[in-house]
C-alpha cells in the first residue's frame, strides 16, 4: 500500500511538472504563427493540473489525453513553423509512451 502510494505520488509530481513547463513554454511562444496550439496547451495543462487533486481514475484519463494533446501539439506547431526536428520528436513521443505507462501503473 506505501509502495502504491508514493508511486502515484511520484508520477502525480512528475506530471505536473511535464505540463506547468509545457504551460511556461507555450506561454513564451504565445506570440507566434502557431498561437492557437500553444493556447491549447496551455489549457489542457491547467486541466491536468487540476487532475492531478482529483481522483486517481480522473487523472489517468485526463493525463493520457492531455498527454496525446502535448505531443500532437508540438507536431503541429514543428510542422507550422517549419521546424520539425525528427529526433526531437521521436524523443517526446518515448518519453509521452513512458509517462502514460507511469500513468497506468498507478
Amino acid at each position: 500500500m506505501r509502495q502504491t502510494l508514493f508511486l502515484t505520488i511520484l508520477v502525480k509530481v512528475i506530471i505536473c511538472l511535464y505540463a506547468f513547463l509545457m504551460a511556461f513554454a507555450s506561454m513564451k511562444e504565445i506570440n507566434s504563427s502557431a498561437r492557437i496550439p500553444n493556447l491549447l496547451n496551455i489549457i489542457c495543462a491547467i486541466i491536468l493540473l487540476i487532475a492531478c487533486f482529483q481522483t486517481i481514475d480522473w487523472f489517468k484519463s485526463t493525463a493520457v489525453i492531455v498527454l496525446v494533446v502535448f505531443q500532437l501539439t508540438a507536431i503541429t506547431n514543428g510542422l507550422k513553423n517549419k521546424s520539425f526536428h525528427f529526433q526531437h520528436h521521436i524523443f517526446r513521443l518515448i518519453l509521452t509512451a513512458i509517462l502514460i505507462f507511469f500513468v497506468f501503473l498507478t
